[in-house]
């Protein structure tokens, strides 16, 4: 727990595996200098702060596993995180088409400006393995945003009936520049490279988009495995290679991150991980539209984050726990907008009302600055 002090309160395969023509390593080492290699983030999927890998029905344009959203044709479909799916690969993302009606369904990132603006008018290139439950076909597609940096539009789909993968047509047309767009039709079950799409990005190219789908619907309870994923400089991707754990997480963690220890999902009943603002009283009354907690946040965020949510320690929204784990009332803890940033955040009370507590607040919070 984070305990703060106030005297006042306020890629291709891996050995064994079939790929794209590259030699991949199976080794999850890594140096340094590899995290510019690969501009994607979370390669596999296996990080999940929000849901921590259980399946979760997740929403047309809403994220999931760490820096991927979900893009559907018609309604949800249930994530979840794989652990060991082949040799080589500690884990992939899984979409499960959950509804009765067949749907196309699809996975997508989005790299920030600064990672990927040194590629303007070079060649890059990108590839994922996958696997299918059913045989059927699957679509890469390397795209680019030429509008405002990193205030994309991230529902990129127009048409998702066309067969025409260009600008306008199966794609959306503002600021959007298709690079390249393949398909592969796997075996059922069978993990398989997907096609490298390559091409020079746009001179005026300030953010690219990686997305992989279904091109038809997806029956009932087919599944859409995805690993392996690789973005960067260069016509054919080098041999995949893992990061560290704790770069990655680190390097999802300016996206978004959470109080809540990485195994356990928000809204939980925990002490672990909360914030606990110490007061030094045994009774210690905030009036109301006071502030009584500073937050910082242990990795810098990208942007001043777009959404904090706040819980109290028994999992609440909007509210804060005293020492006994009670709740003081719906806006108990609530954000202070204007003094957000991407280092912390204030929290205050606004709900209308004193709150009362002996020594300690307790609350968690998740923090959102996802492109």
């Amino acid at each position: 727990m984070r305990t703060i002090s106030t005297a006042t309160p306020q890629m291709p395969s891996t050995a064994g595996a079939a790929g794209n023509g590259v030699t991949c390593s199976a080794s999850n080492h890594s140096h340094p200098s590899d995290s510019m290699t690969n501009r994607l983030i979370n390669l596999n999927g296996g990080i999940d702060q929000r849901n921590v890998g259980a399946p979760t029905a997740v929403a047309d344009d809403v994220y999931a596993v760490d820096r991927w959203y979900v893009l559907t044709q018609t309604a949800t479909v249930n994530v979840s995180v794989t652990t060991n799916p082949e040799a080589g690969t500690a884990e992939c993302v899984r979409l499960t088409q959950n509804q009765v009606a067949a749907q196309r369904m699809g996975l997508c990132q989005i790299i920030e400006r600064n990672n990927c603006v040194d590629l303007r008018s070079a060649v890059a290139s990108a590839v994922a393995r996958i696997r299918c439950s059913s045989s059927q076909a699957i679509r890469i597609s390397l795209c680019e945003w030429t509008g405002t940096a990193d205030q994309v539009v991230s529902d990129i789909v127009n048409d998702w009936t066309s067969g025409t993968y260009t600008a306008g047509t199966f794609f959306t047309t503002t600021s959007m520049v298709i690079t390249d767009v393949d398909a592969v039709t796997p075996s059922a079950d069978t993990w398989t490279d997907l096609p490298i799409v390559t091409g020079a990005l746009n001179a005026g190219t300030n953010n690219v988009f990686l997305f992989i789908w279904t091109e038809g619907t997806a029956a009932q309870n087919v599944t859409l495995d995805i690993a392996r994923a690789h973005f960067g400089a260069g016509s054919v991707p080098p041999p995949f290679r893992s990061r560290a754990s704790s770069v990655e997480l680190e390097m999802c963690k300016r996206y978004y991150q959470k109080s809540y220890p990485l195994a356990i999902a928000p809204g939980i009943n925990t002490d672990s991980g909360s914030q606990q603002v110490m007061t030094f009283a045994a009774s210690t009354t905030i009036t109301s539209n006071n502030a009584y907690g500073l937050i910082k946040f242990p990795t810098e965020m990208r942007a001043t984050p777009a959404t904090v949510t706040l819980y109290s320690k028994i999992g609440t929204a909007g509210q804060v726990s005293d020492n006994a784990d009670a709740n003081l009332g719906a806006n108990s803890a609530t954000l202070d907008g204007a003094t957000t940033s991407t280092k912390g955040f204030t929290v205050y009370n606004a709900s209308g009302g004193n709150i009362v507590t002996a020594f300690v607040f307790k609350f968690h919070y998740t923090a959102s600055a996802e492109l």
